[in-house]
């Protein structure tokens, strides 16, 4: 089978354009922000918040730097998996874009379910269990300025897992179309 060409007999079922159906992105962000939220509390009963952190003021805006830089690296990192997965089901190299303050990874090929799900749920998954590494085996000292990478990791799963979502509710013959931007589900039924 292409995986670049639909095949015969297929139907579009469903189209979804997150930044066009601004309903469904106020819903995302709303959930996003408690997940945040809820990520933000569980830090601070595992390790409270040491103000003493903040006493040696080059080091407090070193290590804050390095958050930042970190941050925006962990963006990329995300999409480059996704890219990853994307070539290793298609053969060709992902396509990425940038719009506002988001990194896209999306592809022309169209994924079955399976495939779908695994490019999907990457990248939460390997670097969650890099981060978790990072958040058990660091000094306490600097567990603030690693584990918000944890929190936005997980927050920028709520994107994954609505597409997911979408993915398993349609039947097993599903191929998937995404951007990136947009995904469209292709199904014979």
């Amino acid at each position: 089978m292409d995986i670049f060409t639909l095949p015969e007999g297929y139907r579009e079922i469903k189209s979804v354009n997150i930044q066009k159906d601004k309903k469904t992105a106020i819903g995302l962000n709303a959930v996003v922000f408690i997940i945040g939220g809820l990520m933000i509390l569980l830090g601070l009963l595992l390790v409270p918040f040491d103000p003493e952190i903040l006493s040696d003021r080059v080091l407090f805006f070193i290590k804050a730097f390095c958050l930042l830089f970190g941050m925006v690296l962990y963006m990329f990192w995300h999409e480059w998996i996704h890219g990853f997965f994307i070539k290793r089901y298609s053969g060709k190299k992902a396509k990425y874009s940038i719009s506002a303050l988001f990194i896209s990874s999306g592809s022309e090929a169209f994924f079955n379910k399976h495939q779908y799900i695994m490019i999907t749920v990457m990248p939460v998954i390997f670097l969650g269990i890099i981060f978790l590494l990072f958040n058990i085996f660091i000094p306490k000292e600097h567990f603030w300025f690693l584990y918000p990478l944890q929190i936005i990791n997980i927050m920028g799963a709520a994107d994954d897992c609505y597409k997911i979502f979408w993915a398993c509710r349609f039947p097993d013959d599903l191929l998937i179309q995404d951007s990136g931007i947009a995904m469209t589900f292709y199904s014979k039924s």
